[in-house]
């Protein structure tokens, strides 16, 4: 007998309120120059609530001399991601991003980020992806066993281990060594706290004094970029015409378009962002269903998977990243004085969009803190607006490789559901808002056989 229909939830419509300044924010936070970003980087997702806890649809409030806004609503979010995009660009965001990988898809803009983007999309087709699903799913197999042999890990590290080990494998057909792997994860580890710098105005001259902070962030892009030239060199010198990621840039390369050091940017680009949303994604979907078990058992009935493949799975992995988004936040500056929402933005203004944000509005979700994987049934999914929801952002600059996220999310979650079954060891250690959402600390789970 199948399952009730969830009951339908119309969402309200968004306050039609346009400004809301913040006076008591602006006094406890922006008294002084700085204040703001200090505030920022102790705890971004409180700022963020506090900010948008209006409800309108872009709230704003000055730190210094600059006016930071953040958008509150899924029609200002379409408005700055599809609409906006000349006016409100993505200009220093990612300027840690560019100084440890490089140039390439993730920070190019305007006629270089369309050449990369139509470039590089056919590595992401459909029919390409979909034949790598079994390759995905037999990594899950085998870590499965390893958990079994073992009886608890950390979700968190596995989980970026594993993503890792896959997008090597899809996006340059090649596979990593433990010696490889443990140089780009630790190398991302040590750079990390270093991002704090992303919205400092002296981030450039940062970068070039000889603090102990710059030698370490120094340290682990040599060891990044010594790793990546090392596989760039081996596909070369195998001359390899696969349809991957690397094949298509270093046929761009043979053909001019690209230095290099431009492949490698690229490519390390795509690398760091294919295993770290993905990583923490799974990570946190394996935590949720440690805390109900009910979902583990759903997913390895295969009872919803009424149009075949993981259907269960995706709506767990949806779930997880609606109220814990890997890319929690993205931003762009205005290079002109314009409008968004029927705010005016003065020229310079930081705008700042938060899936995090947008995935706990309780207009837009019913009870948003209840873990509810149905919410993303397709008959609820239809409802929803589309721009509520947006674990890989959206327009010109949406994740090319969103289609891969989902494959390897359904993938590996129905592998493992089918082979053990987790519980929680410990409370969950707390969240970390840096380039990506991620635990703050292990997440131990203990693993049994089904």
């Amino acid at each position: 007998m199948g399952r009730a229909a969830a009951p339908r939830f119309s969402p309200e419509p968004m306050t039609d309120d346009r400004v809301i300044e913040r006076p008591d924010l602006f006094t406890l936070r922006g008294r002084y120059p700085g204040e703001l970003l200090l505030a920022f980087r102790r705890d971004p997702l409180a700022l963020l609530d506090r900010l948008t806890a209006s409800g309108a649809h872009v709230a704003r409030l000055r730190a210094g001399p600059r006016w930071v806004a953040a958008v509150g609503s899924p029609e200002a979010a379409r408005e700055l991601l599809v609409e906006r995009e000349t006016d409100l660009v993505r200009g220093r965001a990612l300027v840690m991003t560019e100084f440890l990988l490089g140039d390439g898809l993730l920070t190019d803009s305007g006629e270089a980020h369309r050449e990369a983007r139509r470039r590089l999309a056919p590595a992401f087709s459909r029919q390409r992806l979909d034949a790598l699903g079994a390759r995905i799913a037999s990594r899950a197999n085998a870590l499965a066993e390893e958990w079994i042999a073992r009886g608890r890990v950390d979700a968190e590290w596995e989980m970026r281990r594993l993503s890792l080990h896959i997008a090597a494998d899809v996006l340059f057909g090649y596979s990593l060594a433990s010696g490889e792997r443990n140089a780009i994860l630790g190398a991302l580890d040590a750079a990390l706290p270093l991002f704090g710098r992303t919205f400092n105005p002296l981030a450039d001259i940062l970068n070039r004094l000889p603090t102990p902070g710059t030698r370490r962030l120094l340290r682990a892009r040599a060891r990044l970029w010594r790793t990546t030239d090392a596989i760039l060199h081996a596909r070369r010198q195998r001359r390899d015409e696969r349809g991957d990621v690397l094949g298509h840039l270093l046929a761009w390369e043979r053909e001019g378009g690209l230095s290099p050091e431009a492949t490698r940017g690229q490519a390390l680009q795509l690398l760091a962002a294919g295993h770290e949303t993905t990583g923490a994604g799974l990570a946190f979907a394996l935590d949720d269903l440690a805390r109900h078990p009910e979902w583990q058992e759903r997913i390895a009935s295969g009872a919803d998977d009424t149009t075949g493949g993981g259907e269960t799975a995706r709506r767990v992995f949806a779930e997880s990243m609606r109220h814990r988004p890997p890319a929690w936040v993205a931003s762009r500056e205005a290079v002109r004085d314009t409008t968004l929402a029927g705010v005016p933005l003065a020229r310079g203004t930081v705008v700042l969009m938060s899936p995090w944000v947008l995935g706990r509005e309780p207009r837009l979700w019913r009870d948003p803190a209840r873990f509810d994987p149905d919410r993303f049934a397709l008959e609820a999914t239809a409802e929803r607006h589309r721009f509520a929801y947006l674990p890989f952002s959206a327009g010109r600059h949406g994740c090319l490789a969103e289609r891969l996220a989902w494959m390897e999310g359904e993938q590996v979650l129905s592998a493992l559901m089918a082979r053990i079954r987790l519980a929680p060891v410990s409370p969950f250690p707390g969240l970390a808002a840096r380039t990506t959402l991620r635990p703050s600390g292990p997440v131990w789970l203990d693993v049994r056989t089904t």
